[in-house]
C-alpha cells in the first residue's frame, strides 16, 4: 500500500493531519444515516477491499482536489454547526480545461431537533466542516483523475460539494440549535468558482447528484445556470445527472416509524426551510413537496436530466421499510414509476399496470407516458427555464425520460468502480452517459429485464437489458 495516502472509510473523514483522503462511497457519507449503519458497514468493508491502495504519486499535483472556503462570498454559507462551508476543486487539463463536473455528495438528511442531534452524534462529518481534510482524492468514479478508471471525465475540472447541511442543499433557515443553509452554500460555491476558477469559460457543465445530492442538483440547477450566464458564461452543454436519487412516493411496506419520502420532503420544507425549483412547484400547487422526487419533477426541470437507478435501491428499500419478501413488489413499483412504454425502449410494459401505478401516489395527470409536459415557454424569456435560459434541445429537455436502471441490490454508482464497469450489451453506462451528454440528440432508456437480482460480483457482467441511444 502506498503510505503517502491515508484511506479513510469513516464518516468523520479522518482526523487531521493527513496528506490526502481517498473517499470511497463509505466516506462520502451517503451511507451513514439512522437505520442504515449495518448495511453500510458491510458494504464499506467490500469497498475497502476492492479499493486497495492508491497508485503511487496520486497524492501529488493534479491528483488531489484542494479545499476552498466560501464564507467571503456569503457569511451565512455555513454547515449545520455554523462551521465554514468548503468545497474541493481540481483544475481541468488539456481538452478538459473548459469541461466541468460539479458533484453534489449525498448523505440523507435530518428533519427535527432529535434526528439532527442524533445525526451529529453519530455522523458529525455530515453536519460540520471541522472533520474535513485540506485535500481530497477519488480513486474511482466521475471525479477520478485516472484515465483508466474515468476515461471520459478524467481531465475535466472536478468540483466536490461537501454535504454538511442536511437539507438536500436547499435550506435557508436557522433554528435555535442548527443552521440549514444549503442553498446559500451552493450559490457561494458557484460565485467562488466564477471569481477564482474561471467557471464562466466553461463549454460543458455536468451537475452530478448522488443520493440526497440528486434533489440538490435538480433544485439548484436553474439558480446555478442563472449565476453563470449573469457572469458572462455561455456553456454549450448544461445537463444534470442524478445517481441513486430516484426516490419514489410509496407508503411503508410493513408499517414502521411513518417516515416516507413524502413525509420527509414535507418535513424538509417545514423544519429545514427547503424550497424547490419554482418552475416545478408552479405545476404542483398545494403539493410542492413533490418537487423533491424525480418521478414528479423531471418533466419540469430547467435542463436535461439523466437518472441512474438500481431496481433494488437499498436507500429506497430502507426508507420504505421493505423486507426481502417485498423486494420484487418494490422492483415492480420502481419500474412503474419510470412510466415508460411503447416500442423500442427495451422495458417491461407497466404503464397499464393499474394495480402497481395505483400504489404510487398522485402520478402527474398532465404527463402522458413517455411524453412529459414541457415548460410554458411563453412565460419565460428565452423559453423553457430560468429567465434567459435556452434548453439544450427539446428532445432531451421534454420529450422523454432518460433512465438507466440495473437489477442490482445497491444504492449509488457514481464514485465507485461500477460507474466505469456497468455493461449493457457491450455498451456501458459511462459510455451512454458521455454520448448523452455530448450528443444533444441522444436519449437513453434502459431498464434491466433480467429476472430477479443479478448475482455477478460487480453487478455488471451479466446485464441483459437493452440500451436505446435514439438519435432524433
Amino acid at each position: 500500500m502506498d503510505l503517502t495516502c491515508l484511506h479513510a472509510f469513516s464518516d468523520t473523514r479522518a482526523a487531521k493531519p493527513q496528506d490526502c483522503l481517498d473517499v470511497g462511497q463509505s466516506a462520502t457519507g451517503h451511507w451513514n444515516r439512522p437505520g442504515f449503519e449495518m448495511v453500510w458497514s458491510s458494504l464499506a468493508l467490500v469497498a475497502l477491499t476492492v479499493a486497495g491502495s492508491i497508485p503511487g504519486g496520486y497524492c501529488q499535483d493534479r491528483q488531489m482536489m484542494q479545499q476552498y472556503p466560501v464564507t467571503s462570498y456569503d457569511n451565512l454559507a455555513v454547515c449545520n454547526d455554523n462551521s465554514t462551508y468548503n468545497y474541493y476543486h481540481r483544475p481541468g487539463v488539456g481538452s478538459g480545461s473548459n469541461q466541468w463536473v460539479i458533484y453534489f455528495d449525498g448523505g440523507h438528511w435530518c428533519t427535527d431537533l432529535n434526528s439532527c442531534n442524533t445525526r451529529y452524534s453519530s455522523s458529525p462529518g455530515l453536519m460540520s466542516s471541522n472533520f474535513q481534510p485540506s485535500t481530497l482524492y477519488h480513486g474511482s468514479g466521475i471525479t477520478s483523475p485516472n484515465q483508466n478508471t474515468n476515461p471520459y471525465w478524467f481531465g475535466a475540472n472536478h468540483v466536490f460539494m461537501n454535504y454538511c447541511t442536511s437539507d438536500v442543499y436547499r435550506g435557508d433557515v436557522a433554528t435555535p440549535r442548527w443552521q440549514f443553509r444549503g442553498k446559500r452554500c451552493v450559490a457561494a460555491t458557484i460565485k467562488s468558482l466564477l471569481a477564482t476558477k474561471n467557471l464562466k469559460a466553461a463549454t460543458d457543465i455536468l451537475l452530478v447528484g448522488s443520493s440526497a445530492g440528486g434533489p440538490g442538483v435538480t433544485s439548484n440547477a436553474g439558480d446555478i445556470y442563472s449565476l453563470i450566464t449573469a457572469a458572462g458564461g455561455a456553456p454549450k452543454h448544461f445537463k444534470l445527472y442524478s445517481d441513486g436519487g430516484w426516490f419514489i412516493d410509496l407508503p411503508e411496506f410493513n408499517g414502521g416509524n411513518g417516515a416516507t419520502y413524502q413525509s420527509d420532503a414535507k418535513a424538509l420544507q417545514s423544519y429545514n426551510g427547503v424550497t424547490f425549483d419554482s418552475q416545478c412547484t408552479s405545476n404542483y400547487p398545494g403539493a410542492t413537496w413533490k418537487c423533491m422526487l424525480p418521478m414528479y419533477n423531471w418533466a419540469f426541470l430547467p435542463a436535461p436530466l439523466i437518472n441512474h437507478e438500481y431496481l433494488y435501491d437499498t436507500g429506497n428499500l430502507a426508507e420504505d421499510n421493505a423486507q426481502p419478501s417485498n423486494y420484487e413488489s418494490f422492483r415492480t413499483l420502481m419500474t412503474a414509476s419510470f412510466n415508460l412504454g411503447g416500442p423500442g425502449v427495451g422495458v417491461q410494459s407497466l404503464t397499464s399496470n393499474s394495480a402497481a401505478l395505483g400504489v404510487i401516489n398522485g402520478r402527474p395527470t398532465a404527463v402522458a407516458p413517455g411524453k412529459p409536459t414541457p415548460y410554458n415557454s411563453t412565460t419565460l424569456p428565452g423559453g423553457g427555464g430560468p429567465v434567459g435560459y435556452k434548453p439544450t434541445i427539446a428532445n432531451q429537455q421534454a420529450s422523454t425520460l432518460n433512465i438507466y436502471a440495473e437489477a442490482c441490490f445497491l444504492h449509488t454508482t457514481v464514485d465507485t468502480a461500477q460507474f466505469t464497469e456497468s455493461q449493457v450489451n457491450g455498451v456501458n453506462f459511462n459510455q451512454a452517459l458521455w454520448q448523452w451528454f455530448m450528443d444533444d440528440n441522444t436519449l437513453v432508456q434502459e431498464v434491466d429485464t433480467v429476472a430477479g437480482q443479478r448475482t455477478s460480483d460487480d453487478c455488471s457482467s451479466t446485464f441483459t437489458g437493452m440500451l436505446v441511444l435514439a438519435g432524433r
